[in-house]
């Protein structure tokens, strides 16, 4: 299961504004066979449980709506922050509502106070990843979702 979702953030060493996206995949409990890149969006879990694909006490009851993962991303961004610890604690969090097989978030922010300082990165822009369970353990796991991130354009 994966979802790609924007962010916005307040550095809280400089006090300026970082933004990007923030990329979470996540195997439930019971699908470590499933790579990343088979797992369907929000929207098509959805149609999934209405057809009766995974019905109840399946690992589909520790599905995270869309709107859910919103919440989690926004409840560590809507703060002053650093991009590394939002990573770790969006991944941290996922792992304890869900109890996954495994989880993996990627967050690409672009940083404005890299470009206000004049950092080489003229962009302004770092990538950061945070691996739980089997994307840990799993590297065919991991540039499955490395590879969606570049498809939704998370991570270059």
């Amino acid at each position: 299961r994966h979802a790609t979702l924007p962010f916005r953030s307040q550095c809280e060493h400089h006090m300026l504004p970082f933004y990007g996206l923030v990329h979470v995949a996540y195997l439930p409990r019971g699908s470590a066979s499933v790579s990343s890149s088979q797992a369907s969006t929000p929207g098509q879990q959805q149609q999934q449980q209405e057809a009766g694909v995974a019905g109840p006490g399946t690992a589909a009851d520790a599905l995270l709506s869309l709107e859910e993962l919103e919440q989690i991303v926004s409840m560590y961004t809507t703060r002053l922050q650093v991009q590394e610890r939002i990573t770790h604690q969006v991944a941290d969090a996922v792992a304890e509502v869900v109890q996954p097989e495994g989880v993996m978030v990627v967050v690409d922010g672009a940083h404005m106070c890299m470009v206000a300082r004049g950092v080489e990165n003229h962009a302004g822009s770092t990538t950061s990843v945070a691996t739980r369970g089997l994307f840990a353990e799993r590297p065919e796991l991991r540039r499955s979702v490395l590879r969606a991130c570049r498809q939704a354009g998370v991570c270059r």
